[in-house]
């Protein structure tokens, strides 16, 4: 499953500076979870010490709101304790849930990783909060999927028309699984019939219209401008029948 985290834009209310090291916010989502010794490592974020008890918040910015599944946040592992202890997890679609966005969890003890499963919430904003201390991540994981309607790289990909509409279309490739709406056809759905031919996946070839196959609609194949000598219907596919007296 794609991590939409890694190497989005991050950001911190402080940032700590330590033996010539800026612990920025970046270093939580550089895709490196070793959190060991980081002082030489420089592998993890970290707020500037602070007396007061402000809040000291890290958020990483996605870029574009996705189904949220599995969201791992790593700490030092280095026998630090109490680094993540306290610290509150939110999700949101607005920067700073802090204020807007929804609590998922607590962290209450001192363990050095920590899996949250949102119950597939729809979100663009992950965000920490610690109260008073020191905020110390290593890495921030988000594992999800795009929302319905996107797919690809990036979820930057508008699914086609797809039967049954955006149920059945893939959010790796956009190819539609059951097919196309009438009037479209191709694996994702994206092109329009050729003339000739109309309905689902347009495989229904078109009758004998009165103006050729320019006047057949592409989704129910209808004859807009009545059909040729000897036949009938609204498709111009059913032949006249004489009646001789």
């Amino acid at each position: 499953m794609m991590n939409f985290a890694l190497n989005k834009s991050a950001n911190q209310s402080t940032t700590l500076t330590y033996n010539g090291f800026n612990w920025t916010a970046d270093k939580a989502v550089d895709g490196n979870t070793d959190g060991f010794n980081p002082d030489i490592s420089m592998t993890c974020s970290a707020t500037a010490f602070n007396i007061s008890f402000a809040n000291h918040t890290w958020e990483v910015d996605i870029g574009f709101p996705i189904i949220a599944k599995t969201i791992t946040v790593y700490g030092r592992t280095d026998q630090v304790d109490n680094q993540l202890h306290g610290v509150t997890l939110y999700l949101g679609n607005t920067s700073g849930p802090w204020n807007y966005g929804q609590e998922l969890s607590s962290i209450h003890n001192h363990y050095m990783q920590y899996v949250f499963k949102p119950d597939n919430d729809i979100a663009r904003f992950v965000s920490l909060k610690r109260l008073g201390c020191i905020l110390v991540i290593c890495e921030v994981t988000v594992e999800g999927a795009c929302i319905h309607g996107t797919y690809g790289s990036g979820c930057k990909e508008t699914c086609g028309n797809c039967y049954n509409g955006n149920i059945s279309c893939l959010k790796t490739d956009g190819n539609c699984t059951e097919g196309c709406t009438m009037g479209w056809h191709g694996a994702i759905c994206k092109s329009k019939c050729e003339t000739g031919s109309y309905g689902f996946n347009c495989n229904e070839t078109c009758g004998h219209c009165l103006k050729g196959n320019n006047n057949c609609s592409d989704t129910n194949g209808q004859c807009n401008g009545g059909c040729q000598p000897g036949w009938t219907g609204e498709t111009c596919k059913s032949a006249k029948v004489s009646i001789f007296i």
